[in-house]
């Protein structure tokens, strides 16, 4: 066939070869029509379509184009498809004729299109396409038909007055009707139809544009447009498009659809570049600097200017270093496309790993937006974690150098103690309200940003972080140990080479070495220098009553004054009182350091109360042994001593009434019956008052007795050792020497360290301020002071204490005094004998109170002997019913040391607690049965 005369004369404006013409004569001597087949007009249609979309994509080329491999493949195709070897000899035969023919030059070409559409006839649904073989016979030699332009006809490379020439050539041919041609038509000119015209028929329908798939614009022009938007800026073909959010290629350009999605798939780096460039615009514009995308969008909204911290700005230099790279690359493909060697494919291939690189870029400014600091550091840290080694590579270099600025304000922190955080972006914050004499100030000064911390770093390792700056700054403020911190500054600069994101294991190595040597100085310094287990020590001995001697000289000296109400106390008089109780006892011997701190201490008044009530010895604590016993530590001290010495005062008022009972007794209840002649008809009723006293003094003395020796044994003792041991286990015995061993006065004892012994972790400031604490709490717990709950919270105070229980104890110590005023009253009577009153005037007993009582009273008695038995029966009876309720609450509590007490209170079951039905037996008070007691005539 001759060349058409229109293609001759235009061969610089249409340089592709009219291919569409050559498959539709394929196609025809394929499938002839024949007017019995009305479906073969459809099957043409198909297969033409499906063979010019095989001709516009990029088949394969095996490495050995050998026309015999191909032929053999071919012949397999057939036996699989169709399980027989008639179409297989079938296609031997017309390949050997066409390897016969002379007239070809590209014969391994062509069969290996046509192999092609047979894989993809087999591999397609919606095909179902049959070639008939047998039609090939009636197929004219390919010499006949005359070819189109070669493939020279037109270079590629393509000068700028070359391409523009593409830009304006027309996108659709028209067909002799005036209207578009289609794909669809069934009648097919015999001129064929030129690339100019073609258009994909899948898309030729209502919802999607008519695209023009045709081979108009040459490779090198799609090339330079695909550079421009490389650099995120718009080309002659590809266009931002603002409602997609991506760029969208000319429909009326003759671009073939393979070559679209290829275009599609490169320009997704100028979409990924144009984020990345903006989130760094708008960086730069929030902190103040001036434009410097030539491409930025002037009407663009320019953000508020703000604080961008030291981590961000750090983020954005990384990325536009990655950037920088990026330009580079795309400035080596725009001289290698000037040079006319740059392809599309070639294109792809050198934009696949920026490709990576941008979407990492592009999804960690995704995920930092709003963000700063640690956490914007632990986010883009998030992204490290890849199962691709060069972009895992690529992500620690971007880490590490935004990081710098964290790293740099960790090593400043935890080799000086300075917190150097302008813009809010460590983890690490101090109050600014916290003075350095705040005896708080190792609470509230500094605390720890959990928003803050970056991924990299765990809390565990974030709180040795901010204890090592705390720790600096307590020896520099409150110490007063700036020398030592300076040479720690000094020393840690050779030692701050390591604290850097890279090498996390020998970071966290770094943190940990420098914390064990800063604890240990400051460790070192409380209990040596500032004698904090003394102080511990002094304030077990005098407030938890562990120095006895001490405390029984101090409650025989100033009882007689705590009986006076409360607002005639003065607290010089007391302090007169405790300096001679100092003196009078083994305490003279203690630190003097110690004994200047203990003082008296007057509390609160209310109306009615006595010295008893406001009574208190206190301790004074400095700096910076107050940052261990601490303002609520010393509270509750107060309230231990209190209630403590509530039960020495029980003991001592029983143990004086049972010296005046015996005196009394003896006195008043001895053998000669004429002694008692001044009584009349009230002695019975004394004796059994005196009875009924004498078994109700047992009962509050065996519980006393047990109570103090609960408390200070197994309470104060107990704790004290466990909170010894809790120390030791905590720390070396080389530095915490001074802990291994203090009794009850609290004095050192050197523990040398075992040989081949591990060193175990040092000991922190704030382990001993949580072992001290829980240390008052257990005795406070066990004293009944607070109570806790199933779920392990304490409340503000316990259903039922031990001081319930004394108020009857006191009220049956008075009974006593109105029995004995009664008795001396009596014998002063003018019916009683002389020699009674002789007798009774020259008695003077062992105790003091007896003997205080004949000169003290001098009136009638304010109460009659039937009213005083009534006062002992009432005491006793309300200290049973006290008792039970005690015993059922120690009963059901989880300790077992308060239940081995109930054991103990009760090891006979003499009492009913409080959940048991109560036995008439147990709780009367009457003066018949048991309690009728009769001395001996």
């Amino acid at each position: 066939m001759p060349p058409r005369p229109d293609m001759a004369a235009g061969a610089a404006d249409a340089p592709v070869p009219d291919v569409v013409r050559l498959v539709d004569a394929l196609v025809r001597s394929l499938y002839p029509l024949s007017p019995d087949a009305p479906q073969s007009d459809a099957k043409l249609l198909t297969l033409r379509r499906r063979c010019l979309r095989i001709l516009e994509s990029r088949i394969g080329a095996a490495a050995a184009q050998s026309e015999t491999m191909v032929i053999d493949a071919t012949k397999k195709l057939f036996l699989r498809q169709y399980q027989s070897s008639d179409r297989a000899l079938q296609f031997s035969a017309l390949a050997h004729r066409l390897q016969s023919s002379s007239s070809l030059s590209r014969k391994w070409a062509v069969l290996h299109f046509l192999h092609t559409v047979g894989v993809q006839v087999a591999q397609t649904d919606d095909s179902a396409i049959e070639i008939p073989l047998g039609s090939l016979s009636s197929l004219p030699l390919l010499s006949a038909i005359q070819p189109a332009v070669a493939p020279d006809a037109f270079p590629i490379t393509a000068g700028p007055s070359r391409a523009s020439s593409f830009y304006t050539t027309t996108s659709t041919a028209a067909a002799p009707g005036g209207g578009p041609r289609s794909m669809n038509d069934t009648t097919i000119p015999s001129g064929g139809v030129g690339l100019s015209s073609t258009f994909d028929p899948a898309l030729d329908d209502d919802t999607h544009p008519r695209i023009n798939t045709s081979h108009e614009l040459p490779e090198p022009v799609l090339v330079h447009d695909l550079l421009y938007v490389l650099q995120g800026l718009d080309g002659r073909l590809m266009k931002w498009d603002s409602a997609t959010s991506q760029y969208e290629l000319d429909p009326s350009a003759g671009i073939p659809r393979p070559t679209r999605d290829l275009m599609h798939k490169i320009s997704e780096l100028g979409f990924i570049y144009k984020q990345v460039a903006s989130y760094l615009e708008e960086t730069r514009q929030a902190a103040g600097a001036p434009s410097s995308n030539p491409a930025a969008d002037p009407a663009a909204t320019v953000p508020a200017p703000r604080a961008i911290g030291l981590v961000e700005q750090s983020f954005a230099a990384a990325l536009q270093a990655e950037l920088t790279q990026y330009f580079r690359l795309v400035a080596l493909l725009s001289a290698t496309a000037s040079r006319g060697t740059l392809t599309l494919r070639r294109l792809w291939l050198w934009s696949v790993e920026p490709l990576h690189r941008l979407r990492v870029m592009s999804a960690m400014v995704a995920s930092a937006r709003g963000l700063h600091g640690g956490s914007l550091a632990g986010v883009v840290h998030s992204y490290a974690h890849h199962g691709d080694p060069a972009l895992e590579r690529f992500v620690q270099t971007v880490l590490r150098a935004m990081c710098a600025p964290l790293f740099a304000m960790i090593r400043r922190w935890v080799y000086e103690g300075d917190l150097v955080d302008p813009h809010k972006e460590f983890f690490v914050a101090a109050s600014s309200g916290v003075g350095d004499d705040d005896e708080n100030w190792w609470k509230l000064k500094y605390r720890l940003r959990g928003e803050m911390v970056p991924g990299f770093v765990d809390r565990v390792l974030a709180r040795k972080i901010l204890l090592i700056g705390k720790s600096l700054n307590f020896l520099r403020f409150r110490m007063k140990d700036a020398s030592w911190v300076a040479h720690r500054a000094a020393a840690g600069a050779r030692e701050a080479t390591v604290i850097e994101y890279g090498d996390l294991v020998a970071f966290e190595h770094s943190i940990d070495h420098a914390a064990k040597i800063t604890t240990e100085r400051l460790v070192d310094r409380m209990f040596h220098e500032y004698g904090l287990m003394d102080h511990l020590g002094a304030l077990k001995r005098y407030l938890l009553m562990g120095q006895g001697d001490f405390v029984q000289c101090l409650m025989e000296s100033i009882g007689k004054d705590l009986d006076k109400p409360a607002p005639t106390l003065y607290r010089h008089h007391l302090t007169g009182t405790l300096e001679q109780a100092i003196r009078s006892s083994n305490a003279q011997f203690d630190n003097q350091d110690v004994l200047r701190r203990l003082d008296v201490r007057l509390l609160a008044s209310a109306p009615g109360d006595t010295g008893w009530d406001v009574f208190s010895l206190d301790y004074a604590v400095s700096s910076p042994i107050n940052t261990v016993i601490t303002a609520q530590a010393m509270s509750r001290y107060h309230q231990l001593f209190k209630f403590m010495w509530s039960v020495k005062r029980a003991a001592t008022a029983l143990e004086q009434a049972w010296r005046g009972h015996l005196a009394d007794a003896r006195r008043y209840l001895g053998r000669e019956r004429s002694t008692l002649a001044f009584l009349d008809d009230d002695a019975d009723e004394l004796q059994a008052t005196f009875a009924v006293y004498h078994r109700a003094w047992g009962e509050m003395a065996h519980f006393v007795h047990q109570v103090q020796y609960y408390i200070m044994f197994e309470v104060v003792e107990c704790t004290w050792d466990e909170f010894l041991v809790e120390l030791q286990k905590k720390t070396d015995p080389a530095v915490t020497a001074t802990t291994s061993a203090t009794g009850a006065g609290g004095t050192a004892a050197s523990a040398p360290a075992t040989p081949g012994r591990a060193r175990q972790p040092p000991l922190e400031l704030d382990a001993i301020i949580v072992a001290h604490n829980r240390f008052i709490n257990k005795i406070a717990q066990r004293g009944l002071l607070i109570a806790v709950g199933k779920d392990g919270t304490r409340e503000a105070g316990s259903a039922f204490s031990f001081d319930k229980v004394f108020p009857a104890v006191h009220q049956l110590c008075a009974a006593r005094e109105q029995m004995v005023e009664y008795a001396q009253w009596k014998a002063r009577q003018p019916s009683a004998t002389a020699g009674a009153r002789d007798q009774e005037n020259s008695w003077r007993g062992p105790s003091d109170l007896a003997a205080g009582l004949t000169d003290k009273y001098r009136g009638r008695p304010g109460r009659s002997i039937a009213e005083i038995r009534s006062m002992v029966e009432d005491a006793r009876s309300t200290f049973k019913v006290q008792i039970g309720e005690l015993l059922y609450q120690l009963s059901t509590d989880q300790d077992d040391t308060k239940r081995n007490l109930k054991v103990r209170l009760n090891f006979n079951e003499y009492y009913a607690d409080a959940s048991e039905p109560r036995s008439e037996g147990l709780i009367s008070s009457g003066g018949g049965g048991g309690d009728s007691f009769r001395y001996a005539q």
